[in-house]
């Protein structure tokens, strides 16, 4: 929903526009959120693409994968999981076919089907799980 208000103030008309979105974040194309896991280092995996959040099918979804997903979600590690470990996602699955070497930065740069060509359903949404985030003490290299 768009509410747009003018004010008239000392001569000057300014136009105030604020969108609202209800039970949804705006998101960033390429980035990636766990969802509905225990705790914050697991879930199901969504990927943001056009301001929309979608899932990821588990076809070819192997451990390298999981491991750029707990690497972009600020975690370590990863291990794969697969028919919807942690529920079923909704709205569009954007990935299917993701092959990963494990040295990517972000999850769309691996290879995949291409973005929206799938042939799966919310059943077989990917997950992963993590080890805990990165954390570093004094000394670390």
């Amino acid at each position: 929903m768009s509410v747009t208000k003018s004010f008239f103030v000392f001569g000057i008309i300014f136009f105030l526009s604020i969108e609202v979105v209800y039970g949804q974040f705006t998101c960033t194309h390429g980035d990636v959120r766990l969802v509905d896991g225990s705790v914050s280092s697991e879930g199901r995996v969504e990927i943001c693409i056009n301001d929309e959040w979608g899932t990821v099918c588990d076809d070819l979804w192997g451990d390298n994968d999981a491991q750029v997903v707990c690497r972009q979600t600020g975690n370590s590690g990863g291990t794969a999981l697969s028919f919807a470990r942690f529920g079923e996602g909704t709205g569009p699955i954007w990935l299917d076919g993701v092959s990963c070497t494990g040295s990517e930065s972000e999850l769309l740069d691996c290879s995949h089907d291409g973005i929206g060509v799938e042939n799966c359903d919310h059943s077989e949404d990917a997950s992963v799980r993590c080890n805990d985030p990165l954390t570093c003490t004094h000394g670390d290299v």
